[in-house]
């Protein structure tokens, strides 16, 4: 009886714990590099992939660099819209686009959320125009 609630004791501290690492308050994004994958309807419909040249993808990389990402609560989602047809895809993982013009992104994990500035969310809209996207997508 006593082994079973040392492991039930354990087991909920576990879980306290790592629901305070996914959904804490607000986390810095780790270190992101590499390459810079596009994901985007065009203008004519069709979703295409497109890997950013060094210097646009540098561009993307110095914006998200140093932000931290927010949780907002289970089920909350902005009322920006997301979508990952409309995303960029950096180290393998998706931080997909508001559909509008809200200047958030949505990070990979479930419920967080990354701001960034109007002038920010406008540099990201313009790479992605030059390559045929629709964008706003709403």
């Amino acid at each position: 009886m006593k082994k079973a609630s040392i492991v039930v004791t354990f087991v909920v501290a576990v879980l306290a714990v790592m629901a305070i690492v996914l959904f804490g308050p607000s986390r810095p994004l780790p270190q992101l590099s590499g390459p810079v994958i596009a994901h985007f309807e065009t203008q004519d419909g069709q979703q295409t992939s497109v890997t950013l040249t060094e210097e646009e993808s540098a561009r993307i990389l110095e914006i998200l660099n140093g932000q931290t990402s927010e949780f907002l609560g289970f089920g909350v989602t902005p009322m920006c819209g997301f979508s990952r047809d409309t995303a960029l895809e950096i180290d393998g993982r998706r931080y997909n686009l508001a559909l509008d013009t809200c200047p958030r992104l949505q990070h990979p994990l479930l419920f967080r959320f990354i701001s960034i500035s109007d002038d920010e969310q406008q540099v990201i809209a313009d790479i992605l125009l030059r390559y045929g996207a629709k964008y706003p997508n709403v």
